[in-house]
């Protein structure tokens, strides 16, 4: 697997763990709705399930969990890429994939602490994935892989 290959699966890791965090906080939120007594002056037309809210929590649960094993699967995917990034050839380059990909850095921050205009930075950038992408100087990776967000995809 490519070093390309390894960001966007470790992105694809982020996106669905966000994804089931907001799932498990609207979960959370509903079983908490729905175990709250109803005011005075409402009536229930229905007899309500009292086994929803347990339901409902039981599934936030599960939620939990697979976020805490995607978590774990990402990790080591950015762990991977840490041993990928140092293995660059130009340790400018490494260093600004490092602070993108590892660290979440926003463009403007890593143009300051590399010293770089943004159009230099963009276009070692642009270089280091071309070479991740290749395949050049990645034989030792085995694993997931993380998503890669163009310079146009961030402006910050």
């Amino acid at each position: 697997m490519t070093g390309h290959d390894l960001l966007r699966h470790s992105e694809d890791l982020r996106r669905e763990i966000v994804r089931r965090e907001a799932r498990t906080a609207t979960l959370r939120r509903l079983a908490e709705a729905l175990s709250r007594p109803l005011p005075g002056d409402l009536r229930v037309v229905s007899s309500p399930d009292p086994g929803r809210s347990q339901r409902l929590l039981d599934e936030a649960v599960d939620e939990e969990e697979a976020v805490r094993l995607l978590r774990e699967e990402r990790e080591a995917a950015l762990g991977e890429l840490a041993l990928v990034f140092s293995r660059l050839p130009d340790p400018v380059s490494a260093f600004i994939l490092q602070m993108r990909y590892l660290e979440n850095r926003p463009w403007r921050e890593i143009c300051f602490l590399t010293h770089l205009s943004r159009s230099r930075a963009f276009e070692l950038h642009r270089q280091a994935l071309e070479r991740l992408g290749s395949g050049e100087g990645n034989s030792c990776i085995a694993g997931p892989n993380r998503g890669i967000l163009s310079e146009a995809d961030e402006t910050k």
